[in-house]
């Protein structure tokens, strides 16, 4: 299986390519304002050139989609959208948790959290591999709440952080687990190459670009002034 992924949730963008089900390329780059819009397109056609590839050659698109950054999630989106509707390719949405558990070995048990602002986190809790289980749901979390979810899991002996949580609120490391290991500066965040490794397994469903959508999970702005609106954990 041919297969192309990205995604822009973070300020990391991943771009991955699979050939006959094989991790061929793969590139991740620290983007500044703007740089997603800027970068992504040439970042694609790099990739696809580099081992003579098109558009026209791929059985599958994976794309993050979120939650993360509203711009990033959009733009990542909107441009894999674009190149699947092009050539009528299958659309596969992977959201920000799942694919850094795919990117990790299996048998970990990975907390991954992602600064919201506004005091609060995106932030899942899951083992680790392509069939990773849901420990705690992905959702918006207070640091908080989510430290002590995590911290009342029966049965987890050693935890690894992931995202850039507990850089923005470093009391979440000191709350749960002693010991509790960083991959922050290993995985910086959601990657590319685990939505290309779960698309090939055949572990996320593919559809028309028209019927996949992001994942925000928090309101916009406008929406959290409607009474009854959702609030962090």
């Amino acid at each position: 299986m041919n297969v192309l992924a990205l995604d822009t949730a973070t300020a990391t963008q991943s771009v991955a390519l699979m050939l006959d089900d094989e991790l061929v390329a793969s590139r991740s780059t620290r983007t500044g304002r703007g740089g997603h819009s800027r970068d992504l397109l040439e970042a694609i056609a790099a990739v696809l050139r580099g081992h003579g590839v098109s558009v026209r050659d791929l059985d599958g698109i994976g794309v993050g989609v979120g939650p993360g950054s509203f711009t990033g999630v959009r733009i990542g989106l909107a441009v894999a959208k674009g190149l699947a509707a092009s050539e009528d390719i299958p659309l596969h949405p992977v959201t920000s948790e799942r694919s850094l558990s795919a990117s990790l070995p299996c048998g970990l048990t990975v907390a991954w959290a992602e600064d919201a602002r506004k005091g609060e986190l995106y932030a899942a809790c899951t083992t680790s591999g392509l069939d990773a289980e849901e420990l705690l749901p992905l959702d918006t979390w207070t640091p908080e709440s989510f430290a002590r979810a995590v911290s009342e899991l029966p049965a987890v002996r050693e935890l690894y952080w992931a995202g850039n949580g507990p850089a923005a609120h470093p009391s979440l490391l000191d709350q749960v687990l002693p010991g509790s290991r960083n991959l922050s500066s290993i995985i910086p965040g959601p990657d590319a190459r685990g939505i290309a490794r779960l698309v090939c397994a055949r572990r996320i469903a593919g559809y028309p670009a028209s019927g996949v959508d992001a994942r925000y999970i928090r309101p916009s702005e406008a929406e959290l002034g409607r009474p009854g609106a959702h609030r962090a954990r």
